[in-house]
């Protein structure tokens, strides 16, 4: 059952970082800073060429550095010395000086373990006081580990490769297949054009993009998780590298990562390394032995007392409602009370004049608190002569002639 995953980076990768520069591009000046070599091809001659053989990045140039950055618990870096030259390593801001032989293995340029699960910086810094190209320092790659069992015992970790051709790629990228490479991928997308992008959705702790690179290349960026970091491809020689990696992600969160080309320069990706972990969760520890009586007791009564307070409670709250109910009714019945209390009232409603004619008696009821009392007004009702009407009688208006 794996509970370490160990990931090499070889010095081709562009995510390590190399100071004052990791290629001349050109002549090979090991006294100015970082120049790639191959066991096999040695320096390169013509910028492009395929490089054969073991890689390194090597130099003779007094202050030159060499960095990486990862999360993990132990990182092992393998290189060589050659002839005065020395090196202090600082890791994490903890400084180790003047190192010509960090252990018997010559290659074993600096070893961490046991460090705690977190972003970690390992830091080489070259001292070659009289830049003497008989003196280098190589770096061949580091190699990153990342402890899983201090958090689940139970997980497993799984690696997968992710070919291209099940990538997502959009714009204009081209499929080809090179046969300058005898060994590993040999199929690629390969992208000339500023904006073109390759995203992919994975579940896991770790992944990894690889592609190749040469003089051809140019910047890219790449966003993982909305973190963006922007490398740079150029190399004097064409090889095979890990154009990005991340260590210690989730892996019970999804992840995207976005490669993006950001000048008209050639970007070429071949595959994508996803390491995953199963069984992330912890298991609950189950228990062995059965529920004692006194357990079984004390539930028994913990679950009458639950019942008897949810009882009470609810018969609070019924009464409450019901004196609610009852002061909401004395409040609707006040209105009518008071209007009995102010003594009888004389109910009269005259009609108009031509029924009042009509209908000389009227009945009325009087009512008081004891009950209602009907009883007849007889109320006369004179009449006034009209003007038609004494018109009539022989009176005649005097007339002016």
């Amino acid at each position: 059952m794996a509970h370490s995953l160990q990931l090499l980076i070889d010095d081709t990768s562009p995510a390590l970082f190399y100071y004052p520069f990791s290629d001349t591009l050109g002549f090979p000046d090991l006294a100015a800073g970082w120049n790639p070599y191959f066991t096999d091809s040695g320096f390169a001659v013509t910028l492009g060429e395929v490089g054969n053989g073991t890689s390194f990045h090597t130099t003779s140039c007094d202050g030159a550095a060499f960095s990486v950055q990862w999360f993990g618990s132990g990182i092992q870096l393998f290189g060589n010395v050659t002839g005065a030259a020395t090196y202090d390593l600082t890791l994490d801001g903890q400084t180790n000086s003047s190192i010509s032989s960090f252990s018997s293995d010559a290659t074993l340029l600096a070893s961490y373990e046991d460090l705690q699960p977190a972003n970690h910086t390992l830091s080489l810094i070259v001292h070659n006081p009289n830049n003497l190209t008989s003196s280098r320092i190589a770096i061949d790659s580091a190699v990153i580990s990342v402890t899983t069992a201090s958090q689940n015992p139970n997980a497993t970790l799984l690696e997968s490769v992710v070919e291209d051709t099940d990538l997502a790629f959009k714009g204009e990228w081209s499929y080809e297949r090179d046969p300058t490479f005898t060994s590993g991928d040999t199929t690629f997308h390969t992208s000339t054009n500023a904006g073109d992008l390759m995203i992919f959705a994975f579940n896991g702790t770790a992944v990894a993009v690889n592609g190749f690179r040469d003089a051809q290349s140019g910047q890219y960026s790449v966003t993982l998780d909305n973190q963006t970091r922007v490398l740079d491809g150029r190399s004097s020689f064409k090889e095979h590298a890990t154009l990005f990696f991340a260590t210690g992600l989730d892996p019970t969160m999804p992840h995207q990562i976005a490669v993006i080309n950001n000048e008209s320069r050639l970007l070429s990706i071949g595959s994508v390394n996803v390491t995953s972990v199963a069984n992330p969760f912890q298991p609950m520890a189950a228990s062995s032995s059965g529920l004692s009586k006194g357990t079984i007791a004390a539930a028994v009564v913990a679950s009458v007392l639950g019942f008897l307070v949810l009882c009470l409670f609810l018969l609070f709250a019924w009464r409450r409602r019901h004196r609610l109910i009852v002061l909401r009714r004395r409040r609707m019945l006040s209105p009518s009370q008071k209007a009995a209390d102010v003594g009888g009232i004389i109910d009269i409603h005259p009609d108009a004049e031509d029924d009042r004619r009509e209908d000389k008696d009227k009945d009325y009821v009087y009512h008081t608190k004891e009950g209602s009392v009907s009883f007849t007004l007889d109320l006369p009702i004179q009449t006034r002569s009209s003007p038609r009407e004494n018109s009539d009688n022989g009176i005649q208006p005097e007339i002016d002639t």
